[in-house]
């Protein structure tokens, strides 16, 4: 006996399974497109997807399965079997991925939440990154400036100049000794270990921390900031 192409149960298993691929890629999707204007440590996306299948996928599996039981015997094209199944996902993500897209996060109002200080107009050579974990966001950003618009930051908040700092970025990339959940300078940014008379200051901004480093004559910047 020839098998009817349009049954819908050979399809169910694999129809749960591409929604289930779909919530998982879905929040790496988001945060590329919402936060790109930053360099992203797409490792914490990882723990955002694996929450995303758990949590939204024990919401929407009943769902899911009650539509292919509906569907069940019912001669569907498989394309409208496909839209119809995977609705409930669709209708999830979508909205967040609309949002995403046309109100991305701006990097330069995040530097200024998080310093309590704008960037400085005359600023150039802007990067900003981005990452987050469990309880901490953690940000770096780099740029150029004059030495006054250094000094002004520096004046913003209780910065206190760090004797010997333990904290210097090693040339090779690797994790630094900071309270930054050893994450590294992103790749292709100034490396601060090589700046001539670096200089390190330290404040508790926001319940969390924030170091800036400068070089001697506090014309470059490099900052790092997080919530722990």
């Amino acid at each position: 006996m020839k098998a009817d192409p349009d049954r819908p149960k050979p399809h169910g298993f694999f129809l749960v399974l591409l929604a289930g691929c779909i919530l998982a890629l879905a929040p790496i999707v988001n945060k590329l497109v919402a936060f790109r204007e930053f360099d992203l440590d797409l490792r914490f996306a990882v723990f955002d997807a694996l929450i995303s299948l758990v949590s939204v996928g024990i919401f929407l599996l009943p769902i899911h399965l009650g539509l292919l039981f509906l569907i069940r015997g019912k001669h569907l094209r498989p394309l409208y079997r496909l839209i119809l199944v995977l609705s409930p996902t669709f209708v999830f993500i979508l909205p967040r991925f609309v949002v995403a897209l046309v109100r991305p996060v701006d990097s330069e109002k995040s530097f200024a939440e998080r310093m309590k200080h704008p960037l400085p107009a005359d600023a150039t050579g802007w990067r900003a990154w981005y990452s987050h974990s469990p309880g901490e966001s953690s940000y770096m950003f780099c740029f150029s400036t004059t030495p006054a618009s250094t000094r002004a930051l520096l004046a913003s908040g209780s910065y206190t100049f760090v004797e010997a700092p333990m904290m210097l970025e090693p040339a090779n990339g690797e994790p630094m000794p900071l309270p930054i959940g050893g994450y590294s300078v992103p790749r292709g940014w100034p490396k601060p270990k090589s700046w001539d008379g670096l200089k390190v200051y330290f404040s508790r901004k926001n319940n969390g921390y924030c170091y800036i480093l400068t070089d001697g004559t506090k014309s470059r910047v490099f900052i790092m900031v997080g919530d722990t």
